[in-house]
């Protein structure tokens, strides 16, 4: 009787802990903090500034603009982009580009 009980508080101790691990594993690790994918329209408030976003993983090629403290993913291929990157290079407020390590 005594091993019946040792097995059966093994067994729900067993099921306990595949439940915590399942539960753990479909939890997010960490929020994705870079442009997944990008848009090619215009933003239509005024841009405070931006920065070049690289490929890496998940993380597409990107134009990060700031606007009204929001951040907008833009296609860097888009002609206005290009135009507003120049426009704000000339203003003395030019886009960050990521730092290499």
């Amino acid at each position: 009787m005594h091993l019946s009980l040792a097995h059966g508080q093994l067994v729900s101790l067993i099921f306990a802990a595949m439940l915590l691990f399942t539960c753990v594993s479909s939890v997010p690790m960490k929020p994705t903090s870079c442009c997944e994918s990008t848009s090619p329209k215009p933003i239509e408030t005024p841009i405070t500034s931006c920065r070049i976003q690289t490929p890496s993983g998940q993380c597409v090629k990107a134009v990060i603009f700031v606007s009204e403290g929001k951040h907008y993913c833009s296609f860097p291929g888009a002609r206005w982009v290009q135009t507003k990157v120049k426009e704000m290079f000339r203003n003395g407020t030019p886009c960050e580009f990521p730092k290499h390590k």
